[in-house]
């Protein structure tokens, strides 16, 4: 299955949070648009993503979320592909 494919299947906007977002704004932005992750922007660049997974290893901090930058609890790290990249595994 190629990345296109997904993409047909899930849709393909991409929802974004600026890297100097604390995690209730991330919260509030996955929630409101019912999803799992966002990607993480400086300006126009992208610099991780954040996901639920994130959040939940977040909540053993005893900080509120309001006062936990997203950057540090994102991952850095971001796998990209193309639209003919082939997927390891189905998502249908």
């Amino acid at each position: 299955m190629l990345l296109r494919d997904i993409l047909k299947a899930k849709g393909s906007k991409v929802l974004t949070v600026s890297v100097h977002a604390n995690l209730d704004e991330v919260v509030q932005q996955l929630v409101r648009h019912n999803v799992g992750s966002l990607v993480v922007c400086d300006g126009e660049q992208i610099v991780g993503i954040i996901t639920e997974r994130d959040i939940l290893r977040a909540v053993r901090d005893p900080s509120p979320l309001a006062k936990i930058a997203a950057k540090t609890r994102m991952t850095a790290k971001v796998i990209s592909g193309s639209l003919t990249t082939k997927s390891a595994k189905s998502w249908a």
